[in-house]
């Protein structure tokens, strides 16, 4: 008989700038959506302006978890801050149509070592970009995200 899988579910909160950070890894399902209520709560307690669900190292997702995260979006207003899901797991984005998405105030997912063909604001060459630095507003929303040229030092554009 082969041993079963160990259970695997991470969960960080930590509020800084008056913005709240929950991130989520291993399976966001009926098992575990309690414990992201509980992060979620506990960021709320400070009275941040928003709080963000950092939700790249989700493998899997099932029903329980968006529900879990409309629910957590309704207590964040009830609380007058925002709720904003980024960087989306493959098996978030599966789950959230796009009303849900915009619901939930989702961002695309970026991973790390993403690349785009873009043309260089610097260069004028279309060339591959990685992903930059990102500019935010006070309460955390993306205000501008920048890539990184791939052909000359300087080189970024927005995308």
């Amino acid at each position: 008989m082969r041993p079963s899988a160990t259970f695997q579910f991470t969960i960080t909160a930590e509020v800084e700038l008056s913005v709240g950070v929950v991130v989520v890894g291993g399976n966001l399902d009926v098992t575990t959506v309690a414990l992201l209520g509980t992060a979620v709560d506990a960021c709320l307690e400070a009275r941040p302006h928003a709080v963000a669900l950092d939700l790249r190292d989700v493998r899997f997702m099932d029903c329980a978890g968006t529900t879990e995260l409309l629910r957590c979006r309704d207590r964040a207003a009830a609380h007058s801050a925002r709720l904003r899901l980024s960087h989306l797991s493959g098996a978030v984005d599966r789950m959230l149509s796009p009303t849900l998405r915009k619901a939930l105030a989702a961002e695309p997912g970026r991973r790390p070592g993403a690349q785009r063909m873009l043309r260089c604001l610097s260069c004028g060459a279309r060339a591959p970009h990685v992903l930059g630095p990102t500019t935010r507003a006070t309460d955390g929303a993306v205000l501008v995200q920048w890539w990184s040229c791939t052909a000359c030092e300087e080189g970024t554009t927005v995308a």
